[in-house]
């Protein structure tokens, strides 16, 4: 609601301004020209108007002023929470907590709420302090009191006046008890004319008028137009009650009251800005005499001129907010701009729920994964897990972030973000972002990174001649030297030390040099985006800013950085995003000098020269998200959707695949799968597919994870039931 009221005041203030500037400059000239009954009634219409932030604007405006639109909140999310597999652990499901950065508009807000309060607080107390202070040191004069009689005439609410020490001044406050002060040693010839002055104020509500305009300044502090149209319509008031006293009397008494007004001229400071005053400054007080003896102008005319300039101002220019509305989003297009949203960093995982998207607690949003722990040991880690809590996501509010600072990315086997929504019919719709795959450079929906490698002219040149065998395939690995999985962000090509190294395309060298994970490198940029990196050189013969064409030799093969031999490292990146390199050219012939290692990438699972498309054995498969060897078998864990995955086994001896299991958590003991146990929803199995344990779950609980007793004789099983961790132990056939 304030911030409406300031979006609104602050535009009011804006276009016043157009009309308040002109007047502001010919004031000077409309107070010598016009009387100053019609400079009170132009500077009451314009503090009113500036009072009522109601929208003057035409339904279609003729002129729009755009205001720009300022960045969103920052909201952090929740913490992450683990759940480990080998010891026992409390896994507690954390209550996402947002911490919400103040916005600009809510900025803005404080801001002119705390001047505005601020102002009125500081002339308030000095109101109470200067009429305490005034009050407490004055006295009656009966002569005074008689003179008051007179001039008042018996009129209802008549004023109190008093004598005081403590003001050079004469001056009235109060506005249901109005106080007169005259100071102590005004002359007897003089109080007639003074007091007429000050009574003068007080039948005219100038104390009101006055109140009227701190109001207006305290509302638009920010804007010196009104300062300077408020100072001027305080020094009108005393033009006004100067001509309600000299009005009807002859030069010879105009002559005595501008003598009275020059002896008070000095007499200027320390009287509360909402109290009536006759002391001037020196330059408002010769306009002051002045006026005493010009006849002026009504000024009907300027006054309407002026309200029809505020009527035009404000029905022609109308503000245009910079953020367009937005279309509330269907429940299918909310989850696709989330997924989109989602970016994945050493430090964090972020994501924004959309703000176009009308029911923001239907949302439910899961990150979860599996660490490993050691050589043999895994954990599953439930970063974010929620269920649909009301309140919990508020859309539109900025970026939510998961910290990774505990975590090395490295050592995930799988993490995954999942997010669900019901749609129109109540049918539950769910988006799946493979995070590990979202760093490696390939889209949240599962296909890499698009180069057209077709058009003409556009065919790559193979980097190192004659050598096609690749020692290390894009994605995770198991590192040459660590031995952990990690993440491998180009290709290995292995080839003799010295081999010429060419350019794929012709391109520019953004960058050449040395780093310890690629040791001597070229970066080449061929643009729209699209970047190469050649690495583990054994030198380079380019500098930065060379144009190389396609084919060009930019260094030679070396060992250098963290290889184990002689090889080429090839990265391709597009916009920034890594891509499979591979993809870029045409298929490999299969060569002797292809690598046994075993490796995955994407869906397929490539060994002793072939590669294999899991999805032709399960559909459902989206990635291979872990490999493994356990005695002379590879296990490959495939994900295919939230809590599920398929886990299939190749035999390196036959070169086929054996086995596959649909499930979650597996484990073993030692070297030998068949004494594997999972978890398919409920159901507790084993290697051989017997059911040892069916579990009570609810429609939302889960099984968490699975590890063995230390006796080897029992499964632990760890349970999630309405966000809270449970155990429950299942005994071995």
């Amino acid at each position: 609601m304030i911030e409406l009221l300031v979006q609104r005041l602050g535009q009011l203030s804006l276009t016043a301004s157009a009309v308040l500037l002109p007047l502001l400059l010919l004031s000077s000239l409309i107070q010598r020209r016009y009387t100053s009954k019609t400079c009170y009634v132009l500077w009451l219409v314009l503090s009113v108007w500036l009072l009522l932030p109601v929208d003057w604007s035409l339904p279609e405006s003729p002129v729009t002023i755009v205001v720009p639109e300022v960045s969103r909140e920052w909201a952090a999310p929740p913490t992450p929470v683990t759940d480990p597999m080998e010891t026992q652990w409390d896994m507690v499901t954390p209550e996402p907590s947002r911490f919400t950065m103040p916005s600009p508009a809510q900025i803005l807000s404080g801001t002119w709420l705390s001047g505005a309060l601020g102002m009125l607080l500081w002339h308030g107390t000095g109101y109470l302090l200067a009429r305490r202070r005034l009050r407490s040191g004055s006295w009656e004069e009966p002569g005074d009191q008689a003179l008051l009689a007179a001039l008042w005439g018996g009129e209802h609410g008549q004023p109190e006046v008093l004598r005081t020490g403590d003001t050079e001044a004469p001056l009235s406050l109060g506005l249901f008890q109005p106080l007169v002060f005259l100071p102590a040693s005004l002359g007897e010839g003089e109080t007639e004319m003074i007091l007429s002055h000050e009574l003068s104020h007080i039948r005219r509500r100038d104390l009101w008028y006055k109140v009227l305009l701190l109001l207006v300044n305290a509302a638009h502090w920010f804007n010196p137009l009104v300062w300077w149209m408020c100072r001027q319509a305080g020094r009108n008031l005393e033009y006004c009650c100067d001509d309600a006293v000299v009005e009807g009397r002859d030069a010879a008494f105009r002559y005595d009251y501008g003598q009275v007004l020059l002896r008070y001229a000095s007499h200027y400071a320390g009287v509360p800005l909402y109290a009536t005053r006759l002391s001037s400054g020196g330059q408002q007080m010769k306009g002051r005499l002045m006026n005493l003896f010009i006849k002026k102008k009504t000024g009907v005319m300027l006054v309407a001129a002026a309200i029809c300039a505020i009527a035009a101002v404000g029905t022609l220019v109308t503000f245009q907010s910079a953020q367009a509305e937005e279309t509330p989003m269907t429940a299918s297009e909310a989850l696709d701009a989330l997924a989109e949203s989602v970016s994945i960093s050493d430090k964090e995982i972020t994501f924004t729920i959309p703000g176009a998207y009308e029911k923001s607690d239907d949302w439910r949003i899961q990150v979860s994964g599996r660490y490993r722990m050691g050589e043999d040991e895994t954990m599953s880690v439930h970063l974010l897990d929620n269920d649909g809590i009301a309140g919990r996501w508020r859309g539109g509010e900025g970026f939510y972030s998961i910290p990774l600072a505990d975590y090395n990315l490295d050592q995930f086997e799988d993490l995954t973000l999942w997010a669900f929504l019901f749609d129109e019919d109540g049918v539950e719709m769910e988006r799946e972002v493979d995070l590990l795959a979202l760093r490696g450079g390939i889209l949240t929906d599962g296909t890499d990174l698009i180069i057209d490698t077709e058009a003409e002219n556009c065919l790559w040149t193979w980097p190192v001649s004659d050598c096609q065998a690749i020692t290390a395939y894009f994605g995770t690995r198991i590192h040459p030297i660590t031995g952990e999985k990690s993440s491998h962000n180009g290709i290995d090509i292995s080839a003799p030390e010295g081999t010429g190294v060419l350019a794929v395309r012709r391109g520019t060298v953004a960058k050449c040099g040395w780093d310890d994970t690629n040791g001597n490198y070229v970066l080449l940029d061929h643009g729209n985006g699209l970047t190469t990196l050649y690495g583990c050189l054994s030198a380079f013969s380019v500098r930065k800013g060379d144009t190389v064409e396609q084919g060009e030799i930019l260094g030679t093969v070396g060992a250098t950085g963290t290889g184990t031999g002689p090889h080429l490292h090839l990265e391709v990146s597009q916009d920034g995003a890594l891509v499979d390199p591979l993809s870029c050219f045409p298929p490999l012939p299969e060569a002797d000098g292809v690598s046994a290692e075993p490796s995955i990438q994407g869906t397929d699972f490539t060994y002793g020269g072939h590669t294999y498309d899991l999805t032709e054995r399960s559909p459902a498969i989206t990635s291979i998200t872990a490999m493994e060897e356990v005695g002379g078998l590879i296990l490959l864990e495939c994900h295919t959707g939230p809590k599920n995955n398929i886990y299939i086994v190749f035999d390196l001896q036959t070169e086929t695949f054996i086995k596959e299991l649909a499930g979650t958590h597996l484990i073993w003991k030692g070297e030998d799968l068949t004494t594997a146990v999972y978890a398919f929803w409920g159901d507790i199995c084993t290697y051989g597919g017997t059911v040892v344990a069916e579990l009570d779950l609810g429609e939302k609980d889960y099984v968490s994870d699975l590890s063995f007793t230390e006796d080897g004789e029992q499964i632990k099983v760890e349970i999630t039931k309405n966000g809270e961790s449970g155990t429950q132990l299942v005994a071995l056939p």
